[in-house]
Order: structure tokens, then C-alpha cells, then sequence
């Protein structure tokens, strides 16, 4: 098995503003499928990654050594919401610790990353016609302290005399996942980086492929993650519902054309175009509408706009090639008996057609068994007679596949393979059982 490597796109704009981010987002599309986290860009003093250590930084508090004061216009604390499933790339999810190991050499535990596409629908939020960011404050900052401003556009690549056109090339938006990221401080005339979890609900800057380049909070700038090569130590206020399980990382994907924004307020997506602050705000459409947001008044059934609306019990169509709705694949050796559960979540209706588990075992395969999918309330789909399918070199019934046509509704699923003994595993899939579920999706 092998996980595809995320795409890696030139940036529009040229290549000297992006050449450091480009470079180290082309190390990571490499290196993230076998789990580990590169360092992005330079800039400064080594960070404490190597210690484990990351620290906690919830909406409104303080962090040391800050580039700026407070640009943010609006921020406040936001619940994490579940992406749909298309929103992870084919790769398995990066770890944040490496590939550590017990005394009797199996992995030790591990807290998984989740990679979202920088162009994901609904990664971000804001408010409507009204940026989360006050650009212009931070030119303002930086040209009348020279001093940091030099180590603030090393830290992005740049050099002084780009910050304005950098800096209004970002598009202000809202966090919506609690996001890793290494942020980079000021103390005694260079770049402080620490690793670090900001919580959902903090207003950044993206740039035109949706990474996060700046903290509006205390004008930092950002890149992505660096390895932490002993185990995860969260420092600092832990907030309700903070799971290292859910965290997630921004991988590129490609240019952003239009980011597919949420409204903190009012839940309601809207269309903000790159480099712009909000007055160019726009709807989206229904159907992108509604599977974002399936709750909304305008996506039910007889509601005042009128529109028809495909009864629930429909579902999307089988049309075309199925696409994965759910991939945990690997490029490392493995082991068995998965010791977390393989599940996702979806946030429209999905018709599944085919699920996959991988049962290699020391050169042999298993007789098949069952698959089948539990919701988090209990109910189940199947399970399904498995049909088993070689493997590497040949190996019988390395493959357990099973195809069916069933709805589920939105939430959140746990493949639940018959045979857990032998379902495979390994060390970059975080402790889950390797597996393939695809269908089409609202």
C-alpha cells in the first residue's frame, strides 16, 4: 500500500516571495506520507521541537515575544466542526512525533495530523463583508520598526521592500479547526519559532494557496509544522474539547481561486476572493451551500425560497466513478491488530459502493470475513461478505473488498472489520487499520 503525496503548485506571483514556503511544502508533499513533519522555512533560533514540547495558545490569551500588537478586528472561540471527508488528501494522516518506538520495537502511540487542503470549502470562516484583520496596521507596524520587519520578512522569504504587496496578497479568515503551525516571535532582534496549536476561532492570514502566513493576534508570522521527535507535550491552558486526535495541518493543494468561507455568526458560506478584505463577498451556490451547511433553512425540504429539494431518502447519485471518500493507505511495513479505530465523518448525506481493509500477515494473507460501518449512535450498516484479492507477491486474500449500495447520513463512522487480529496496520497510519471506503457524496 502507498499513499499518494499531496500536489505541490507554483504559486501565482512569482517565484522569489514563495521560493521558501514552495521549497519546504515540496519536502513535506514528500515526506508527510511517511509521517513526518519537515521544517518549512528558516529565520531563526531552533525551536524546542526536538523537546516535544508544543504550546497551547487558546483565542485572547498572550503569547511571549510578539512581532506587533493585535491587528485582529474580530476573533472568539469556535468549536471545532467536522470537515468532510474530502477534505484529506489521499496520504495517510502526519504524525506530529515521528515514528518513535517501544522496547519491544512496535510504535508507540502516536498523535495523528490530520492534512486539509488549503483550498478546502469550508476550512475557513469569518464574517461577511468584514475582515477578521487589519492588513494596513501591520505594514504600518513593520515600516516604522525596521528592525523587525527584517526579521519578519526573512521568517517569509522576502525581502523588506515586499512586505506591503505580501501582506495585501493575504486574505484574512477565521480558523475553524484547532491548527498546528509553528509561530515565530520576536525576542532580541530574531525570530523566536515555537510549535504551537492555535485555536479554532483565531484570525490569521492566508496566502493564495491557503496556508496560514500570519497570527493576527500579535502579528507573528507562520509555517507550517516542524517534528517534535519525543513524544507530544502540550504546554500552556488546555480549552474545552481540545483533542490532539483532531488537530489539523494545511498542506498546499493548489492556488485558490475563490475560499469557500463559513459565517462565525450565522453559519451561512459565502465566497471571499484572495487578497480581498470582504467588500467583494459573495453567495455560493446552493448545492455547495447545503452540503456544507445541510442544516440551513434554505436546504430543507419546503422551506420559503421555493426550490425542490431531493428528498432525503435519495441521496446523491451513482454517477461517474466513485470517488474515496475515506483512505487510510501506507508506504511502511506493517503490523496487526489496529490499536485505534479507522473512522471519519462526513457533513452530507454519502451512498458508499465499496470498502476495502488490507489483511497482509507475515507473507499471507486471511480468509475473508465481514465489513461493515458502525455511526457514533450506535446504529450499523451491513455487515457485508468480504471478497478477498491478492496482495503483494501474489499474497491470497491480502485485499478484503465488499460492495454494496446504502445511504448513510452525515456524522461520523467506524469501519468495523471482522477480523481485527489480522487486519494490518502500520507505522504511519496512527494506531488504524488500513482502509479504503468509496461512494459519492452530496
Amino acid at each position: 500500500m502507498s499513499g499518494s503525496p499531496p500536489t505541490v503548485s507554483s504559486a501565482p506571483g512569482g517565484a522569489g516571495r514563495n521560493r521558501k514556503l514552495l521549497a519546504g511544502l515540496a519536502a513535506l508533499a514528500l515526506l508527510v506520507a511517511g509521517g513526518v513533519i519537515v521544517a518549512i522555512v528558516g529565520g531563526g533560533d531552533s525551536d524546542s521541537s526536538g523537546e516535544g514540547e508544543i504550546l497551547m495558545e487558546p483565542v485572547g490569551a498572550a503569547v511571549p515575544d510578539p512581532f506587533t500588537e493585535s491587528v485582529a478586528l474580530a476573533e472568539a472561540a469556535v468549536e471545532p466542526v467536522p470537515l468532510s471527508s474530502d477534505a484529506a488528501t489521499s496520504a495517510p494522516p502526519a504524525t506530529a512525533t515521528g515514528v518513535p518506538t517501544t522496547a519491544t520495537g512496535a510504535p508507540a502511540a502516536q498523535v495523528g495530523l490530520h492534512q486539509v487542503r488549503g483550498s478546502q470549502p469550508g476550512l475557513y470562516g469569518g464574517t461577511r463583508r468584514r475582515a477578521s484583520c487589519d492588513r494596513e496596521q501591520i505594514i504600518r507596524f513593520l515600516e516604522s520598526h525596521p528592525d523587525k520587519a527584517a526579521v519578519w520578512a526573512g521568517v517569509q522569504g522576502i525581502s523588506t521592500s515586499e512586505i506591503p504587496s505580501f501582506v495585501r496578497g493575504l486574505t484574512p479568515v477565521v480558523l475553524r479547526q484547532d491548527t498546528r503551525v509553528t509561530n515565530y516571535g520576536y525576542r532580541s532582534g530574531r525570530a523566536t519559532p515555537r510549535q504551537a496549536v492555535l485555536q479554532a476561532g483565531h484570525a490569521v492570514l492566508v496566502d493564495e494557496l491557503g496556508v496560514p502566513r500570519a497570527k493576527c493576534s500579535c502579528g507573528n508570522p507562520l509555517s507550517p509544522p516542524r517534528p517534535v521527535k519525543r513524544k507530544a507535550h502540550y504546554a500552556g491552558n488546555r480549552w474545552p474539547k481540545f483533542s490532539p486526535t483532531t488537530l489539523v495541518v494545511v498542506i498546499v493543494h493548489v492556488p485558490v481561486k475563490e475560499f469557500v468561507l463559513v459565517d462565525v455568526s450565522t453559519g451561512v458560506p459565502f465566497v471571499r476572493k484572495p487578497a480581498t478584505e470582504g467588500a467583494d463577498d459573495a453567495d455560493v451556490p446552493e448545492d455547495l451551500r447545503c452540503g456544507l451547511v445541510p442544516d440551513a433553512p434554505a436546504c430543507q425540504t419546503g422551506t420559503p425560497d421555493g426550490g425542490e429539494q431531493t428528498p432525503a431518502g435519495e441521496g446523491p447519485p451513482a454517477v461517474g466513478e466513485p470517488q474515496a471518500i475515506f483512505k487510510i493507505d501506507s508506504i511502511q511495513g506493517t503490523m496487526n491488530g489496529p490499536s485505534n479505530p479507522s473512522a471519519f465523518s462526513i457533513s452530507s448525506t454519502a451512498r458508499i459502493v465499496k470498502i476495502m481493509t488490507y489483511h497482509w500477515n507475515g507473507a499471507k494473507g486471511k480468509t475473508p470475513g465481514t465489513i461493515g460501518l458502525r455511526a457514533s449512535d450506535g446504529t450499523m450498516f451491513g455487515p457485508w461478505n468480504a471478497t478477498g484479492r491478492p496482495g503483494q507477491g501474489g499474497v491470497p486474500n491480502a485485499y478484503w473488498w465488499v460492495e454494496m449500495d446504502v445511504l448513510i447520513p452525515p456524522g461520523t463512522y467506524q469501519v468495523i472489520d471482522s477480523d481485527p487480529a489480522s487486519w494490518a496496520w502500520a507505522s504511519d497510519t496512527g494506531g488504524r487499520g488500513i482502509t479504503n471506503v468509496f461512494g459519492y457524496l452530496s
